[in-house]
């Protein structure tokens, strides 16, 4: 029989979720990364003169709110470890919801936000071994 402990930790080695501050730090740069695409794509905006107040609107709420709530994420994910779950939840939906007026910031701020997310649901804290 093999000793369900030491397999156990054994594979606990070969954890690459066991720190939720990496999941935090990947959604952070991914939020950052949105952010700034948002950005640069509200400042071309700006450049055109035919565009509407509503536009504008729709804009801020479509693309920068995603990225703020992937930035909010990775600060509460970096604070509070119990809440890894739920902010893992809210970077995925933050990270899918700026595909519609950021493009993802150019699919690289995506990615990085939705594997963060990803990671932070599969967190698991590491037991304190006695």
């Amino acid at each position: 029989m093999v000793d369900k402990d030491k397999l156990r930790r054994f594979f606990s080695y070969f954890s690459i979720f066991n720190r939720n501050r990496d999941a935090a730090t990947v959604v952070m740069i991914g939020g950052i990364i949105t952010f700034i695409v948002s950005i640069i794509i509200l400042t071309l905006l700006f450049g055109n003169r035919d565009t509407s107040i509503d536009e504008y609107v729709l804009f801020l709420t479509g693309a920068l709110i995603p990225s703020l709530m992937e930035i909010f994420a990775a600060i509460m994910m970096w604070r509070r470890e119990d809440m890894s779950k739920i902010m893992g939840a809210v970077a995925v939906l933050g990270s899918i919801l700026s595909l519609i007026d950021s493009e993802g910031g150019l699919a690289i701020g995506f990615f990085l936000a939705l594997f963060g997310g990803i990671m932070s649901l599969f967190y698991h804290p590491q037991r304190k071994s006695s």
